[in-house]
């Protein structure tokens, strides 16, 4: 019996959080009872900028092959992401200042 009890608590407690997190109307609280439609509001983000790090030097492939890949996420997401190669680096030894 105590199984049965706490089995429908947990089924209660988690019936009353995913209805409280529903998903419901995000314009209801803006709704001012006119039926007319209007065009959506556009989001502009701010570009990214990451620094990706490869211990490698320049001129080795698995740098090469960071420097493709960049240009490649740069192309693919029209320069609103933008990966920052660094070559030859560590943040280890930025961080510790033994560079």
């Amino acid at each position: 019996m105590r199984k049965f009890v706490w089995s429908l608590v947990a089924i209660l407690t988690l019936s009353l959080a995913l209805a409280g997190c529903g998903g419901g109307n995000d314009n209801a609280a803006n709704n001012t009872g006119n039926n007319e439609t209007s065009e959506p509001e556009k989001e502009t983000a701010e570009p990214v900028k990451w620094v990706a790090n490869s211990v490698w030097p320049p001129n080795n492939h698995h740098s090469e092959g960071l420097e493709a890949f960049a240009a490649k996420v740069k192309e693919a997401t029209g320069g609103m992401v933008e990966l920052e190669v660094k070559t030859g680096w560590s943040p280890w030894l930025q961080r510790t200042g033994t560079s």
